[in-house]
């Protein structure tokens, strides 16, 4: 049931303890478009964040996709200054697209907002979706084909890399939101694209809008669906992560293991879920897989059997002596060479955390790239333990290991130790962590 305005402050206060957020909390951003949500937003966080002495910085996003951009995101530095809310504008100064111009944007401003957390060590970004908001994303994936969970629309804890994005009003109206505003005689930017049909939620917004006249529905009736859909599928994914954490093995090398009976008996839809999580957490970010995808994947593999080694999402899943192995796709081009400077750390293919205790700063710096089949033939002159020579053949290669001026220098992830290198056997540590 939608909040009563007179109480959205106190809603507000009781949402954010429900997402973990309070006195231990130092710092937090707010997104800011100027729109009514996230001005509403921004003076809601105001009152939370002075009462629990949590620093807070509102960020705002010139898309530079019209000409009065610029004078709006100014406006709305000023607007927030009167509340004593310091703002950052960043600027997405391009290439801009032609087409699929909304999700471009978006990708584009969840990129800089990242950056800039990172940069001051903020870790969670507040964000203005409300109930209309919600009820228009369940409908566009609706019409796209989507599944359970693309039904269950947004979450209030979601992550963009390792950027906690929280959604604090998803059970208010932009109704509520904006005579929370007018109470306050605080103004509001308008849009104009969020009226334009070219753009599919906009179109969406005018079915929503229909939606609501028809007996017994309205946008709360509409929004309790789209609850009772988030109920379903947090208690599938919670059963799922039961049944891959029982039976899945996930190896420090960056596979993932699993015997035949976990994916063949369990329902179909646990079945795709259990198969997205193996291949996220091997491509190492939380990028979505598509179900269509997913599901041919499956079909093939598990119920034709026509097939016994599928790729997608650059992993590879292919059927073993013990069941299957999900791994980096084998001879994949395009994993990274990131320089590791003296001291510092890296995260090498959304994967592998690699850190450099090295205090000498004057040390040429390293490489990390991939083994490749040019370092595993100096592995194998060396020591190495029966597990790491046995390693699946499919997983070999696309390992990452320290390199100086060609030459491999240091293998943190293998017992030996490079006794020609000049890298101390302890000095580079590497973790697989993957970001999901």
């Amino acid at each position: 049931m939608a909040v009563k305005t007179p109480d959205l402050q106190a809603h507000f206060n009781q949402k954010m303890i429900s997402l973990g957020l309070g006195a231990r909390t130092k710092s937090i951003a707010v997104a800011v478009s100027g729109g009514s949500d996230s001005m509403a937003l921004a003076l809601l966080a105001e009152e939370w964040a002075r009462t629990e002495g949590v620093d807070l910085l509102a960020l705002s996003v010139d898309h530079c996709l019209r000409p009065q951009s610029a004078s709006e995101v100014k406006q709305v530095a000023t607007w927030l200054g009167k509340y004593g809310i310091s703002c950052n504008t960043l600027r997405w100064d391009g290439p801009h697209p032609t087409s699929g111009i909304q999700q471009a944007a978006r990708d584009a401003r969840y990129r800089l907002m990242t950056a800039h957390c990172q940069q001051r060590g903020i870790t969670s970004l507040l964000l203005g979706h409300q109930m209309e908001d919600q009820a228009e994303t369940m409908l566009m994936r609706l019409s796209k084909g989507s599944g359970l969970e693309g039904l269950a629309a947004m979450r209030d804890i979601s992550g963009w890399q390792d950027l906690k994005l929280l959604r604090p009003l998803l059970g208010v109206t932009r109704d509520q939101l904006r005579q929370f505003l007018m109470a306050r005689g605080q103004e509001w930017i308008d849009d104009p694209s969020n009226d334009n049909l070219d753009f599919t939620r906009t179109q969406v917004g005018t079915i929503l809008a229909g939606l609501q006249d028809l007996p017994g529905s309205d946008l709360e009736t509409i929004s309790l669906s789209v609850g009772r859909l988030a109920r379903a599928s947090r208690a599938l994914d919670q059963l799922t992560s039961e049944r891959f954490d029982a039976l899945c093995e996930v190896s420090p090398f960056g596979f993932v293991r699993f015997p035949d009976v976990m994916i063949t008996d369990c329902p179909e839809e646990m079945a795709l879920r259990l198969l997205s999580k193996a291949l996220a957490l091997v491509q190492g970010e939380a990028a979505r897989i598509k179900l269509k995808s997913l599901e041919h994947l499956y079909e093939r593999l598990f119920i034709r059997t026509v097939s016994t080694s599928e790729t997608l999402a650059g992993c590879q899943i292919s059927k073993s002596k013990d069941g299957w192995i999900v791994c980096r796709e084998p001879g994949r081009t395009g994993l990274p060479e990131n320089v590791l400077d003296c001291g510092g750390a890296v995260l090498w293919d959304n994967r592998y955390q690699v850190v450099d205790t090295a205090a000498d700063k004057t040390v040429t710096p390293l490489v990390i790239r991939r083994i490749g089949a040019d370092g595993w033939r100096t592995l194998n002159k060396l020591h190495l333990q029966r597990e790491e020579r046995e390693l699946p053949a499919v997983v070999r290669n696309s390992l990452p290991a320290v390199w100086s001026e060609g030459e491999l220098v240091a293998a943190p992830l293998f017992s030996c130790d490079l006794q020609q290198s000049i890298i101390a056997k302890d000095r580079i540590k590497m973790v697989f962590r993957p970001l999901i």
